[in-house]
């Protein structure tokens, strides 16, 4: 560009000048079109939503990360949902109800008292 690599100081005043009056002139048609679109609108939450989206390049994924459970590919949704519910309900499958009845929980003047508030 001319404007850099010279030494001319005319040359480069005009040429910031030109510059803030391109911005301003690209927001204020920016702003203009989106006025008219929310005006032609009839859902306007909507349309401000999808034109806040627009500006700021946010574009939603549709790309689904696949899920693995212990080495098998979950891409059923019944299936993946029984995978979870199992778990949850079943959190511990190694402890039975003797092995859960042979815990012994302190009592609560042997608890750390850093817990107690």
């Amino acid at each position: 560009m001319l404007c850099k690599n010279t030494n001319n100081i005319k040359i480069k005043i005009y040429y910031k000048t030109y510059c803030k009056i391109l911005t301003k002139v690209i927001k204020m048609a920016k702003r203009q079109h989106f006025n008219k679109l929310n005006k032609r609108s009839v859902n306007k939450s909507k349309t401000m939503w999808n034109l806040v989206k627009t500006e700021m390049n946010t574009r939603v994924s549709n790309d689904k990360l696949p899920l693995t459970i212990k080495g098998k590919s979950m891409k059923n949704y019944h299936e993946l949902a029984n995978v979870f519910n199992e778990y949850f309900i079943n959190p511990f499958p190694s402890l039975t109800l003797q092995s859960a009845r042979d815990l012994k929980v302190p009592s609560p003047s042997k608890r750390s008292k850093a817990f107690l508030v």
